[in-house]
C-alpha cells in the first residue's frame, strides 16, 4: 500500500479486502490505458494515469455504464479519456 494510507476498515476481514483492492484497482486502470493506446497506436506511456483513476472514481460515483450493450468495448470510457488527455512528453536526462 502506499506511503501513510490509513485502513478505513476496522475489520481484519476489511483491512484484507482493502489490500486486495488497491492493487486490483491500479491493474484494471492499466489495462484500459493499455487497451486504449494499443487500439488507437500510441504509446502507452504517454496516457496518463491520474486521469484514468479520476475518471473511473467518477464512473463509480454516477454508476455510468453499468449495464453494457451486447458489443464488448475494449477501450471504454476510461480508455478514451486516458488516451484524449497525454501526458506531457518524458523530458531528456540531465547531464
Amino acid at each position: 500500500m502506499p506511503a501513510r494510507r490509513v485502513p478505513r476498515s476496522r475489520s481484519w476481514t476489511g483491512i484484507a479486502q482493502e489490500a486486495y483492492a488497491l492493487p486490483s484497482t491500479c491493474q484494471l486502470n492499466r489495462t484500459a490505458i493499455s487497451d486504449a493506446a494499443h487500439t488507437t497506436g500510441t504509446d502507452p506511456d504517454r496516457c496518463s494515469f491520474t486521469t484514468a483513476v479520476n475518471t473511473a472514481r467518477d464512473q463509480a460515483n454516477q454508476a455510468a455504464n453499468v449495464i453494457a450493450d451486447t458489443a464488448a468495448d475494449l477501450i471504454g470510457t476510461i480508455g478514451r479519456t486516458a488516451h484524449a488527455r497525454p501526458a506531457p512528453p518524458p523530458q531528456p536526462p540531465r547531464r
